[in-house]
């Protein structure tokens, strides 16, 4: 922890609010997967309702994402983070005041609008708000903060699995970190870039007092971008393609899938109780957390090419042991399932 103290404490205050909004996103896009136990026998769904309800908001969450950069870029980062969080509150509200499946769909929609929209807002903003040297860390928050925000999910699932209609309480409980960042949000400028886009250096020299960073590399950085057209610049075209596949092959392992479907794959590993599944899922997310936290004092120092071909090859293992699993139902497929899923 001692390498947090060696940031500025605004920098790192205003990080952990934008962050924020990972813990959020990690809450409500995990949240379903406890929930869909009990959802299932309650509104009778069928497979494939139950298949909806999950990709909905995957679905909408790519509109969000694509229309995030555009919406921050016009309104600013900071509003356009209020927006996601209007967006939580409604989204939990309508899940858990749902009276049958399209009440259901709806809310997923909405909240994958304000998932997709937070996941190019937040690492932005705490992207333009920290210096070179400390960057990789401090846009690392936003990803603890999911990590986080999945072990919350699945804890409040443990809790309420055994509560009669407990899949409201479970939806509900997204309001009370939308609120927390709204109300911190009043307490964070805007960043500095997005004011120097819009002529207001003057503003932005303030907010750079505060965090220490020089004005002029911010002027360049803003000068360097010039729309979507900028994209197809041959200088770029090679740093492009290479951000494109490393997330097409960060997502393309299923690790999606795997979170929102934790507690049905450790049942039909052998685990037979709803508890029981969804405690194996909270030691995932132990894991999951304690490993994201070890990557925020190490990525500044490894680099980010050796940690990602590392975690590719552990996913690689994780997907065949997980796959092994359902080959029958003993006690070792049983541990077979934890253990990919550890990985």
């Amino acid at each position: 922890m001692s390498r947090f103290f060696k940031f500025h404490p605004f920098s790192l205050f205003i990080s952990l609010v934008a962050a924020l909004s990972g813990f959020i996103y990690g809450f409500n896009t995990s949240i379903i997967s406890g929930a869909l136990l009990i959802l299932s026998s309650d509104f009778q769904l069928t497979t494939f309702e139950q298949e909806i309800l999950v990709s909905s908001l995957l679905v909408s969450a790519m509109i969000g994402a694509f229309l995030g950069g555009v919406i921050a870029d016009a309104w600013g980062r900071r509003k356009s983070l209020f927006l996601t969080v209007i967006l939580f509150l409604i989204g939990s509200f309508c899940l858990s005041d749902a009276v049958g499946f399209y009440t259901l769909l709806l809310g997923r929609l909405i909240l994958g609008l304000a998932v997709g929209i937070v996941s190019v807002v937040a690492p932005l903003y705490i992207a333009e708000m920290s210096p070179p040297k400390s960057r990789g860390t401090l846009v690392s928050l936003n990803q603890l903060l999911v990590t986080i925000g999945i072990l919350d999910a699945f804890a409040v699932a443990f809790i309420y699995a055994e509560t009669a209609h407990g899949w409201r309480q479970m939806f509900f409980l997204g309001i009370f970190p939308a609120i927390l960042q709204g109300i911190s949000l009043f307490f964070i400028p805007e960043t500095p870039t997005w004011l120097v886009s819009q002529g207001r250096a003057d503003l932005a020299e303030k907010v750079l007092s505060r965090i220490g960073f020089a004005l002029k590399h911010k002027k360049d950085h803003v000068q360097g971008h010039k729309g979507w057209k900028e994209l197809f610049n041959p200088a770029v075209r090679k740093p492009f393609l290479i951000g494109i596949g490393v997330s097409v092959f960060q997502q393309i392992t299923g690790i999606n899938a795997v979170i929102y479907y934790a507690p049905q794959i450790f049942q039909g590993a052998g685990y037979n109780t709803v508890q029981g599944a969804i405690f194996a899922s909270i030691l995932i997310s132990l894991v999951n957390v304690g490993m994201t936290a070890v990557s925020l004092f190490i990525i500044d120092r490894v680099g980010r090419r050796p940690l990602m071909i590392v975690g590719l090859i552990g996913m690689a293992i994780s997907l065949a042991l997980i796959g092994a699993s359902f080959w029958g139902g003993s006690e070792k497929f049983e541990m077979a399932a934890l253990g990919g899923l550890m990985i």
